[in-house]
């Protein structure tokens, strides 16, 4: 069983911050929302989904 690890503070990586921010602003536009609860949340998602690769594709 493959375990997967969820992010839970974004405080101390503030570079998966910014990557998490650039994709919400490209696929969400005008009503991405970028706090650090709902980019945990994404971050999560991405993770359960195997879409990781997704977040780190953005420029």
């Amino acid at each position: 069983m493959k375990k997967t690890i969820e992010i839970n503070d974004l405080k101390k990586n503030q570079k998966l911050r910014k990557k998490l921010v650039n994709y919400c602003l490209l696929m969400y536009e005008q009503n991405a929302i970028i706090q650090d609860d709902y980019l945990i949340m994404e971050y999560n998602w991405l993770s359960k989904n195997n879409k990781l690769e997704d977040l780190f594709n953005v420029k």
